[in-house]
């Protein structure tokens, strides 16, 4: 394994839903929902504003950090639900989806807080606990449904496919399936 894909860290689906349950409050539920499910950098997340949401498609415009691409992608229902709640707390006016107390984007020390609190309430592994270890999750939860790459690259923004590829190399549940699949002499189905 090269030296990029050893240093992927990231959680299975069990772990993320562990940790999702553990978030109660309806602002923080949303972050971590949309974060895990659209794959955010926590820029990202910052940078999502209220204009960016289709509350009556249930779309969100994600802005891309990085040289990554943005686009504007439909929500699954629990990000939509998530969010809906967070926004009755929050009101509709203009600006950031997720504001500091300053109505400045949230910062990522505090999500870097946040994260570090509800991995240790989930009894999650502390060397994972980053936001980014979502947006890696995202991927390999993605993979593991046998999404094809070219999918995972435009659900994550990713300029280059090579970024998304390296994905394919950490995910030890479609390894397992491949095996199954070479030993029973199955072909590809795509």
């Amino acid at each position: 394994m090269d030296q990029k894909a050893r240093q992927i860290k990231y959680l299975d689906h069990n772990q993320v839903e562990r940790l999702l349950r553990v978030i109660h409050t309806p602002r923080d539920r949303a972050m971590f929902e949309i974060g895990f499910h659209r794959g955010l950098r926590v820029s990202e997340l910052g940078m999502l504003r209220m204009e960016d949401y289709r509350r009556d498609s249930g779309r969100l415009y994600v802005t891309r950090a990085k040289g990554s691409i943005s686009g504007e992608y439909p929500l699954l229902k629990r990000e939509r639900a998530a969010l809906n709640a967070w926004l009755k707390v929050r009101g509709d006016a203009p600006g950031c989806i997720f504001p500091s107390r300053l109505g400045s984007p949230i910062s990522q020390q505090r999500v870097d807080v946040m994260t570090k609190r509800f991995f240790r309430l989930a009894g999650l592994p502390a060397d994972r606990a980053h936001f980014h270890t979502l947006r890696h999750s995202c991927a390999v939860w993605l993979l593991e449904q046998d999404r094809d790459l070219l999918e995972i690259q435009d659900h994550l923004g990713h300029a280059s496919i090579t970024n998304t590829a390296i994905y394919a190399r950490v995910s030890p549940v479609r390894r397992e399936r491949m095996a199954k699949d070479i030993e029973a002499g199955v072909t590809k189905r795509r």
